[in-house]
This record gives C-alpha cells, structure tokens and sequence, in this order.
C-alpha cells in the first residue's frame, strides 16, 4: 500500500469478502441497471463550466488533488475509474515504485482524475472528492485495496460511505457537497474532456507529457515513458530564426 503522510486510515472490519464472479456480476449488474449516467446526465454535465470548449484540458481545478511538489518540471494525469480491477492492480503494484522514484524526489506532479466505468464508480468517486482534501489519496489507496469487498457489496455506496466516515466524510456533509449533482455533473464532464482532448477508451490512462500510457503496464513501461517526457520539458528551446534578408 502507497504511505502517504496523512493519518493512515484502517478498513472497515464489518464488510464481507465476495467471491470475484459474484462481485463482478454485481458491479455489472448495478451499473448498468441503476446507475449508468443518462442521456440528461451526460448535457447536463456538458454545460459545466469544467468542459469548456477550447479550455487547456490539463488545467487544474478545484476537483483535481495532486500529489507531490507543484513546481515539478512534469505532471502526469491519471484517468482511472474506482471499480476497475486494472486500475487497483496499477494502484497497488506500479504507483508505490513511481511515487517513491519520481513523485517523491520532485520530478513528476500526480493527479488523478475520474474515468467511471459505471455507477457504482461515479458513486464511489464523488464520495472521494467530497472528503478532506487533505484525506483523498488515502482514501483511494484504501478503495483499491478493498476494492473486491465494497465493490460486490449488496450495497456498494453503503459500503463505500464505511470507507469514507474514516476520512471525516458523513452522509450530510456528502449531500451538502454535491447539492444539485454539482460533483457529480463535474466528474462527468471531466470525463467527456477526456474522451475529446485525450481519445480515453479504457482504464487506467495515463496522460505522460505529449503521450499516452494505456493500462497497468509493468514499470519499466512507465520509467521510460517519464524519462522521456523529462527529457523533452529539460531540452532547449530550439534558437530563432534569423529572419532572410529582403530581395
């Protein structure tokens, strides 16, 4: 598990394991029956301010909880969504030895951004994102670790909240903080910002400079594709030309 230098959070001892056929089940289950963002959902979400047109898609804002220092030469952006086994695999496996290399040492800037394959996800990540800024990266480490127990829950956002009352969050302070889908409505058109400027088509997806990583690919995948971009931001920028002379 990734440490972080917050408060370490312990999981929930009350939720039951499931076998990885049932959890799955479940998770295809409910997102698609109960929770797959609709039509109205998806031109709600468009009218945000978030998916600007014509707007700089790496551009932080007040959704975006990056990790490491902010004037790191690189920032790398993380599409991921929470009930993806690929992504907690990448989470657990890949990102301790990125962040111990690379985040830790000043050289790369994280931010992890919401890509939610179903409603349980979209659920799941506005529940992140409206607890204690200071709590998110712990919280999603803990979520993709427990991801087999909350995920195949019976009920998964009850199972999600268990998690997320250890970071401070309760169910008022989660309804006030998406009052009028207002998380929910940026997460998506986040993701529509994604689908246009970045071509995402599965999880996880990585924006490295000006390439893309696609999956949870071994590290060595991962050291070259930030060395390279390093190498780029470091390079010169190329001398003027001088202007020809007139006939």
């Amino acid at each position: 598990m990734i440490r972080f230098s917050f408060p370490r959070l312990s999981a929930p001892t009350s939720i039951p394991s499931l076998s990885l056929g049932l959890m799955l089940g479940l998770i295809l289950a409910l997102g698609l029956a109960m929770a797959t963002p609709s039509l109205a959902e998806e031109k709600q979400a468009a009218s945000s301010p978030t998916a600007t047109k014509g707007g700089d898609p790496k551009a932080l804002d007040d959704l975006d909880r990056p990790i490491g220092a902010a004037n790191a030469p690189l920032t790398v952006f993380e599409y991921s969504s929470l009930t993806c086994s690929h992504c907690a695999a990448f989470h657990k496996d890949i990102l301790p030895k990125i962040k111990a290399a690379y985040i830790d040492t000043g050289k790369v800037r994280w931010v992890v951004r919401d890509y939610p394959l179903d409603g349980v996800a979209l659920r799941a990540a506005v529940a992140a994102r409206c607890a204690d800024p200071a709590q998110f990266f712990t919280l999603i480490d803990l979520l993709y670790h427990e991801q087999a127990k909350w995920a195949g829950d019976r009920d998964p956002q009850t199972a999600v909240m268990r998690y997320a009352r250890l970071s401070g969050l309760n169910d008022d302070k989660l309804k006030t903080c998406n009052q009028g889908d207002r998380i929910t409505n940026q997460i998506l058109a986040k993701r529509q910002v994604a689908d246009t400027n970045f071509k995402i088509q599965s999880t996880p997806s990585f924006v490295v400079g000006n390439e893309m990583v696609i999956g949870a690919r071994d590290y060595a995948t991962f050291e070259a594709a930030i060395n390279k971009a390093l190498a780029a931001v470091a390079a010169p920028a190329p001398a003027p030309t001088a202007p020809k002379p007139a006939p």
